[in-house]
């Protein structure tokens, strides 16, 4: 991801939090774009959309997120 992602990844990233009935701090989304930042923007909104699908009641990992999209 780039600078100007920020943004959509905070959005996305709350979104996908709020589902889980979770709320993320400010260090949480930061260990997030670190593990994540390496991943194009449209990739990470994808794994975001297939975990929506899935219905899972739990957050993901980064991991688990990542494997949505890289197999």
């Amino acid at each position: 991801m780039r600078a100007e992602d920020v943004k959509r990844f905070r959005s996305l990233l709350t979104a996908l939090a709020e589902s889980k009935g979770k709320q993320l701090s400010e260090a949480q989304f930061d260990l997030w774009w670190s593990a994540v930042a390496d991943m194009p923007i449209g990739d990470f909104e994808r794994a975001v959309q297939a975990n929506f699908r899935l219905g899972d009641r739990f957050m993901p990992s980064a991991g688990e997120l990542r494997a949505l999209v890289e197999g």
